[in-house]
């Protein structure tokens, strides 16, 4: 059965022919040492390495050979030595410690996001965000509950992304789908410029009105999540790196 969540991540962000990974998790939990949460296995098996409105990219947790376009979590993952190269400030133990971060994505704002693994259970793990200023916020819920936040209306979501425009306009696209279009020189990403256009109408006109508009690109849906089932933030860590 798959993860409640993902099934409803599969209602407003349906997964096209051909997503999906077949990962050996047996080997995924021996080479990183423990398990990773149930609903990221099975977003791993519907929708599998991409990325969404080509600003959100979610990572392979499996190691192998480097292919281009595939983001990977143990490239996500802050180490030891990574963090004393970079000088970045860490509020966090260091993977693999407990509580350490697992990186499984980020954004084209420089966003990364995590998961905190100081809870044994990793159906527990919540979501950590850093930001590219410095400061990390955690939000108590599933990596796909986090996703369809950002599926939702610009004034629901967990965090701002301008350029997700939510369900039912957003697209996922594996990598291998993404560069397959690319190669037979097709753009995957060619309905963002018409969606672009839409969100800046968008800013100046109000919700009646933008209905009204014949043709008009549909508003981010109200349902994608039900009242109260996205998390306040938790914890904010202000380390303010950049000054």
């Amino acid at each position: 059965m798959v993860h409640r969540d993902v099934e409803r991540l599969i209602t407003v962000l349906p997964p096209h022919d051909g997503a999906g990974e077949s990962i050996d998790w047996s080997e995924v939990e021996r080479t990183w040492g423990t398990p990773f949460p149930k609903d990221f296995q099975d977003f791993m098996a519907v929708y599998g390495v991409g990325g969404i409105d080509d600003f959100m990219a979610i990572a392979t947790p499996a190691d192998g050979e480097h292919v281009p376009g595939m983001p990977r979590i143990r490239s996500l993952t802050p180490t030891a030595d990574s963090l004393r190269r970079s000088g970045v400030s860490w509020p966090y133990p260091v993977w693999p410690q407990r509580g350490g971060l697992i990186g499984w994505g980020g954004n084209s704002n420089a966003s990364d996001f995590y998961w905190d693994t100081a809870d044994t259970d990793p159906d527990n793990w919540p979501v950590v965000v850093r930001h590219r200023e410095g400061t990390f916020v955690e939000y108590r819920c599933s990596m796909t509950v986090f996703i369809l936040g950002l599926l939702g209306p610009r004034h629901t979501r967990p965090m701002e992304s301008p350029v997700i425009y939510g369900a039912p306009n957003s697209r996922f696209y594996h990598w291998r789908e993404e560069r397959r279009l690319s190669e037979a020189d097709v753009e995957p990403w060619d309905y963002l410029d018409e969606l672009f256009e839409a969100n800046e109408a968008e800013d100046e006109m109000d919700e009646d009105d933008w209905n009204a508009r014949p043709g008009t690109v549909p508003l981010a849906r109200e349902d994608v999540l039900p009242p109260g089932d996205f998390p306040p933030p938790g914890r904010i860590i202000a380390v303010h790196e950049y000054e």
